[in-house]
């Protein structure tokens, strides 16, 4: 082959494609509750707009929170098995809330809900400051293209001196378009 080709083909495997995902994100529920004195305030709501799903959350503390700790955990729903742990992951709040643009997964996280709200940058969170996300949209192709189609279970906990404080549930689906058929599928 000649160099030109072996180039060609070396540019479009780097150059990156925006592409539809053959596949949508479903949330089938989302609850977000406070624990504790600490917590003036927690809401949170989903609502579908243009076949998109959206989520609207809020959450005041009564007390500035110096430190805090983030609990994630993603399962797969098994019949007749215990769920498949997908992710567990234990992180510093705070440093999550400066230092998550080091890891590409949370850095993505972070970014969609900056883009959304007004989640602040830096500890401390200060008292009776309103966080909010506001219409924020999981985008699909933030997933990798070859997602299987699944549901899944994913919790959210944030720890205030070794006390849960917020518990984010969400249960939800990736399902094939209607238009087009996936390969896998995971059951």
């Amino acid at each position: 082959m000649s160099l030109k080709l072996y180039l060609s083909c070396f540019l479009m495997i780097l150059t990156p494609v925006s592409t539809r995902r053959p596949f949508d994100l479903v949330l089938d529920e989302l609850k977000c509750l406070g624990y504790g004195e600490s917590v003036i305030e927690a809401y949170c709501n989903q609502y579908q707009k243009s076949n998109k799903t959206y989520v609207d959350a809020a959450l005041i503390f009564s007390k500035q929170i110096d430190t805090f700790e983030l609990r994630g955990l993603i399962e797969i729903p098994r019949p007749n098995e215990e769920p498949m742990k997908l992710i567990n992951i234990t992180v510093d709040g705070c440093k999550f809330l400066v230092e998550a643009e080091n890891d590409n997964i949370l850095k993505v996280i972070l970014q969609m809900m900056r883009k959304s709200g007004n989640l602040p940058k830096k500890c401390p969170l200060l008292a009776n400051d309103r966080f909010y996300l506001s219409k924020m949209f999981v985008d699909p192709d933030l997933l990798p293209g070859y997602t299987p189609e699944l549901s899944f279970v994913l919790n959210i906990d944030v720890l205030v001196q070794n006390k849960l404080t917020y518990k984010i549930f969400i249960r939800g689906r990736v399902e094939a378009k209607k238009s087009k058929k996936r390969i896998f599928k995971v059951k």
